[in-house]
């Protein structure tokens, strides 16, 4: 039989100031480990990219893009469109025909329909290249200012052609539908070919001596009612003026619109004085055009 002795081994003195040591050393070591890994999860060092190597192949760059190239709040350096002041320049000797204008109550936004000679009419607003390097510099009510790099000439409405048309301000009683729709389509033909302002408005004052109904469909124009004006439809020949399908002319010259054959007599004050004070209605908004057709001799 084995007998177990336990014996006590007595540690000398500095073996345990030593055995103190190391359970000093171990747990400042191990304090120090988790302190490092703690930070190195928290805060990682950041990641230090070395310099690109002169002469790296240009392909391989990341491109460099400015938001200044897409002139985000405007081209620097554009210059603002300013309409020219009225003034009294030479007549224009280009070959250019004034067809209309409208004035808006900012100059800078006014326009004019302006074509080759015996050509077709095209929309303009202010600042926009007429021909070459001539721009349309102002519009007035009855005259254009063109400028050339900053030479100014006018262009005016031709002459009233005098045609020796009578005008009645009584309408004549309306006629039967085929015969409406046949005059409706003869107005329509010789509408298209209008050069001149003075034109228009001989043709439709004639026509309406006849059948006031058929100037009103050859326009392309709609009654909405009396009193509340034409509707603008999508073959409507005043859209090469700026009009637009929808558009509803309300008044001329202050007066209401929506009655043709009272409107007639509206035919008659135009031819006289000239000039026509159109308002248009477009969506929920209205404005004015400032119409001239040059005046009766």
């Amino acid at each position: 039989m084995v007998a177990v002795v336990n014996q006590s081994v007595e540690l000398t003195p500095w073996q345990r100031w030593a055995k103190r040591l190391a359970y000093v050393v171990l747990t400042l070591l191990t304090a120090w480990l988790l302190a490092k890994i703690f930070w190195m999860v928290l805060a990682p060092e950041p990641i230090i990219l070395k310099a690109p190597v002169a002469g790296q192949s240009s392909a391989a760059k990341t491109p460099q893009v400015s938001a200044a190239q897409y002139h985000l709040f405007g081209e620097v350096g554009a210059e603002p469109v300013v309409a020219v002041k009225e003034v009294d320049a030479p007549d224009t000797r280009l070959r250019l025909e004034l067809l209309g204008v409208m004035q808006s109550s900012t100059a800078e936004m006014s326009s004019a329909i302006i074509a080759q000679k015996g050509g077709k009419g095209d929309f303009y607003r202010v600042g926009d290249v007429v021909q070459g390097r001539t721009k349309l510099g102002g519009v007035y009510p009855d005259k254009v200012i063109l400028d050339t790099a900053g030479k100014l000439e006018t262009l005016k409405f031709e002459e009233f052609s005098a045609r020796g048309v009578g005008v009645s301000a009584r309408a004549s009683e309306p006629a039967p539908r085929e015969v409406r729709e046949e005059r409706a389509s003869q107005l329509r033909d010789r509408f298209s070919r209008i050069r001149r302002p003075s034109d228009f408005m001989g043709i439709a004052s004639e026509a309406a001596t006849e059948s006031p109904e058929a100037v009103i469909d050859g326009l392309g124009l709609e009654s909405v009612g009396v009193g509340e004006g034409y509707r603008v439809d999508n073959s409507s020949i005043l859209l090469k003026a700026g009009m637009k399908p929808g558009d509803v002319l309300l008044s001329i010259n202050g007066q209401q619109l929506g009655d043709a054959s009272s409107d007639q007599a509206l035919l008659d004050q135009v031819m006289q004085e000239g000039r026509a004070q159109i308002e248009v209605q477009r969506g929920n908004s209205r404005f004015m055009i400032n119409q001239s057709f040059g005046a009766r001799n």
